[in-house]
């Protein structure tokens, strides 16, 4: 695990590094800014929203059980479906729309697709 931090950790070194060596600014996507290209239909939107379930992936695989903010997604679910979970959450909750939008994503998705509780085992008499 502490090989993959690390090179979590240099991949993500290196992309600030670009974005600061390129003149770009680091700004989080704002709710409004990705709904905008939602609506545009642009494949920013798509790309985004997975990139945050891939993280989301990622994360859940290499946390050791870290349980803080979890969806299950259905094995049959397709980008577009996603996509549109995220739209749909942001036309019901359009004030969030300064939020970061990645933290929206995954909101949206974990009321969306909320994982089934473990059944406790019943106590025999």
């Amino acid at each position: 695990m502490g090989k993959i931090s690390n090179n979590i950790g240099l991949a993500t070194g290196a992309i600030m590094g670009l974005m600061v060596s390129s003149g770009a600014q680091a700004a989080f996507l704002t709710g409004n800014d990705l709904y905008a290209d939602c609506e545009k239909l642009s494949p920013k939107c798509m790309g985004y929203i997975m990139g945050v379930v891939d993280l989301r992936q990622l994360i859940d695989k290499y946390s050791g059980g870290v349980d803080f903010i979890k969806y299950c997604l259905p094995d049959n679910s397709t980008d577009k479906q996603i996509s549109l979970v995220y739209e749909n959450y942001y036309k019901k909750h359009p004030e969030q729309g300064a939020t970061m939008a990645s933290f929206l994503v995954t909101v949206a998705l974990t009321e969306a697709f909320p994982c089934p509780t473990p059944r406790k085992p019943q106590e025999s008499p």
